[in-house]
């Protein structure tokens, strides 16, 4: 079975994580929907996306090949990209905010329209607990095999400027660059079938607001702890707090002490995620 994969907008989460994913996976045709003019103009030049992965000793540079285009914004390229939509298998959202699905839901529900009653998956990573149950609203229409999808995505990204550092951008002729970390463990919700969608280091939970806590409570947590004590020691960037490998353990212990000891307490027996030998 051919299977197309629809990214809703271009950014390092997209890339970096469902682009990615989505090539893995062996997926026939791969798709974004972008309205940054300049962005759509270079993507449709060149096929390609190109994005640069933090190691915990070097940065690796991937080219993904054959990324198709198209600007809903375009009267051109937007029944293209409805007509590609109504048989797509898998969609996902990367947009700045929830309110932004006001702009996608309606080329969406047109193009659902014409195949209402098609299996698709679509996944949400606007960083909200929400975002499906939003986005399934601002469809406003039912279709009895369209999932919606949350994800709990811990995973850092930034987009550069090109000559801010020496990695390639993300086309040869963009002004700015995807660098994402190797971290590529993404939780999302569960579904029929979703087992067999293949979007690669996707992983369904029956249950995701565990995952959602343990993001908040141990990630964003400690995170935000090395970040204050890193700039403490005068650090720009949170890579420059590896200088400082007492406040880097004194981190790492406070998230397994604390953070990790509450939530294994709390969640214990939901899934192996939360034993403490894990």
């Amino acid at each position: 079975m051919s299977k197309t994969f629809i990214g809703i907008g271009a950014g390092p989460i997209q890339t970096g994580i469902y682009v990615a994913g989505a090539a893995d996976g062996g997926f026939d045709r791969i798709v974004l929907a972008e309205v940054e003019p300049t962005l759509v103009a270079s993507l449709k030049k060149h096929r390609s996306i190109t994005v640069n992965t933090a190691e915990a000793d070097r940065i690796t540079t991937r080219t993904y090949e054959n990324i198709e285009v198209y600007n809903p914004n375009d009267p051109a390229d937007l029944p293209q990209l409805i007509d590609i939509a109504k048989d797509a298998l898998v969609f996902n959202t990367a947009l700045p905010a929830t309110k932004f699905y006001k702009f996608c839901a309606p080329w969406m529900k047109e193009a659902f329209a014409k195949n209402p009653d098609g299996r698709r998956y679509i996944y949400t990573s606007e960083n909200s607990t929400t975002a499906a149950a939003d986005l399934k609203t601002a469809m406003s229409v039912e279709y009895p095999e369209t999932y919606y999808l949350d994800t709990v995505i811990g995973k850092m990204s930034k987009v550069f400027a090109a000559g801010e550092n020496d990695l390639p951008t993300l086309t040869p002729d963009f002004a700015k660059g995807h660098l994402v970390e190797a971290f590529n463990t993404i939780y999302t919700s569960s579904a029929p079938g979703i087992e067999e969608v293949g979007v690669k280091n996707l992983y369904a939970k029956p249950d995701l607001v565990p995952f959602e806590e343990a993001k908040l409570y141990g990630h964003n947590a400690n995170h935000l702890l090395l970040a204050l004590m890193a700039a403490e020691r005068g650090c720009n960037y949170m890579s420059e707090a590896a200088n400082f490998p007492d406040i880097v353990e004194y981190t790492l212990q406070a998230l397994i002490q604390e953070s990790g000891a509450a939530l294994c307490k709390k969640y214990a027996g939901v899934d192996e995620y939360f034993e403490p030998a894990n």
